[in-house]
């Protein structure tokens, strides 16, 4: 087996901290070659910690987030043809904590099941499912289909800012466009679950196997009880050092915690409860056959599922009209992906 890995790191501050290094520790002996893309500026102490790991630390502007990292090594520090080499392609960013299973554990898991791609984690949406991009993995069919690098190459954008386009782009539309060629299939290492990792920290863990905790979740002091409880569970079973996740929420976040009180916290359990991401009302299926009936449609709005709608369902499809939005005024822009964006009291529909 000959692995190769992207690994995309970014701090606003240019740090590389003990959750960065700990992750690294575990995946470099994974990793026949490890490519460390740094997006935006980087402290000169941090960066010669990124060296001890390898000698391939690429360097760019902060654009295109980590899809725009991965997309620059495959096409402008490497090459397909390069690629084509590996039996296996690993993309991994640095935004969450662990793995808190060693990733030696989760390849050897995941080398038993056949499939031509997998993840950590696959949230189970009746409309438009996806594997969360955190951590992805690509096996020889995939990384031999020249139809796979022609799709990174017409389709993310590696210069944009707006995080909106990565959703679509690359963590929603490079999955369904790999699904929808028939013979592609996929896995993950996490339980079946529409378990919402940003919230539902400690059951993600425990319910559903998920070995890591998103950093973003952190910045949600009115979840402080989801917090508490994975914080618990990790301490109390000696599974991740604590510290790394107290110094990380204080540095980034500014949210102060301490052991003592992660020892003393009284979680309430009603607070707990397992949240979900939203559940859709209709299938991919029956949306595909109401647009087909159709004699014409907008997209109202223009955030995360806007975006992700029309790039993978709508793009491509005469009958959409464009996007319409309640007030123009909030917006960077009128016009998106070549389309004006309308405001609703100012449209006869």
């Amino acid at each position: 087996m000959k692995r190769l890995c992207i690994f995309c790191f970014y701090d606003r501050q240019g740090i590389v901290d003990e959750s960065v290094e700990f992750l690294l520790n575990d995946l470099k002996p994974n990793a026949d070659r490890l490519i460390i893309v740094v997006n935006g500026e980087i402290e000169k102490n941090s960066e010669q910690k990124l060296y001890k790991y390898t000698n391939e630390v690429v360097k760019r502007d902060n654009r295109g987030f980590d899809a725009g990292a991965y997309k620059h090594v495959i096409f402008d520090y490497l090459n397909p043809q390069v690629i084509k080499e590996y039996d296996e392609l690993v993309l991994c960013n640095d935004t969450f904590f662990g793995p808190f299973v060693p990733f030696s554990r989760i390849f050897e898991n995941m080398s038993d099941k056949d499939c031509d791609f997998w993840g950590i984690n696959y949230v189970d949406w009746p409309f438009m499912g996806i594997i969360q991009s955190f951590f992805l993995v690509f096996r020889k069919k995939i990384i031999l289909d020249n139809d796979f690098y022609k799709y990174w190459w017409e389709n993310i954008d590696e210069y944009t800012d707006e995080i909106e386009d990565v959703y679509a782009q690359f963590e929603t539309g490079l999955f369904i466009y790999l699904t929808n060629k028939k013979d592609r299939t996929f896995s993950v290492y996490s339980r079946e679950n529409n378990c919402d990792i940003y919230i539902s920290v400690g059951r993600c863990i425990r319910q559903y196997n998920i070995p890591l905790i998103k950093k973003k979740a952190l910045k949600n002091i009115h979840n402080k009880d989801n917090i508490m409880d994975a914080l618990q569970y990790l301490f109390s079973e000696g599974i991740y050092p604590i510290e790394i996740i107290i110094n990380y929420a204080d540095r980034v976040y500014g949210v102060k915690i301490s052991e003592d009180e992660i020892r003393s916290y009284t979680v309430d359990n009603e607070k707990i409860k397992e949240k979900t991401y939203i559940d859709a009302e209709i299938t991919t299926e029956e949306f595909k056959k109401k647009l087909d009936l159709s004699k014409g449609f907008y997209i109202y709005g223009t955030g995360i599922w806007a975006r992700r709608r029309y790039w993978n369902l709508c793009r491509g499809n005469e009958k959409f009209k464009g996007f319409i939005v309640s007030d123009l005024k909030e917006l960077k822009t009128d016009m998106l992906y070549g389309y004006k964006i309308l405001q609703f009291d100012k449209l006869n529909i």
